[in-house]
């Protein structure tokens, strides 16, 4: 536990849009200062919007944006990702991050690894060298409009 703690100190003080994304991360499972708004005053429930597949892909992946940050969520497979990436959906550009970010997470039982979301929408999870995976979960993936570097 403490090696995982120390690994993922190191990736915050090294990348500023890591920082930030863990810390809508935190506020999105915490219940942070938008969700006690919105339910202060009585607003429902954010509205998640599909994003189309690309080629390969299987599932659903959605994204919803709640006081200027964009949350995803869901998952999808993909039988033929043998190179450690592959694109999986594209946001609206309107609601991706300036220069784009990288955002760890886990592919399961496969290991650690990112998901990137270009400036452009595109997003892409990316294993290390040598890991394949056939499967991502982007569930409590978070980032302002606009992060990036």
């Amino acid at each position: 536990m403490e090696h995982a703690l120390g690994r993922l100190r190191g990736l915050l003080a090294n990348s500023p849009a890591i920082a930030i994304s863990t810390l809508a991360l935190v506020f999105a499972l915490g219940g942070g200062a938008g969700y006690a708004a919105s339910t202060a005053s009585g607003s429902t429930r954010p509205v998640f919007h599909q994003l189309k597949l690309e080629r390969g892909w299987r599932g659903r992946i959605e994204y919803t944006v709640v006081d200027g940050i964009v949350y995803l969520s869901g998952h999808a497979l993909n039988c033929r990702c043998d190179n450690g990436f592959a694109i999986v959906a594209k946001l609206p550009a309107k609601f991706a991050p300036k220069y784009g970010i990288e955002i760890p997470v886990t592919f399961g039982a496969k290991g650690d690894g990112l998901i990137g979301v270009a400036h452009s929408g595109w997003i892409q999870p990316v294993a290390p060298p040598g890991i394949r995976f056939t499967f991502v979960s982007l569930s409590g993936v978070s980032f302002p409009i606009g992060a990036g570097g």
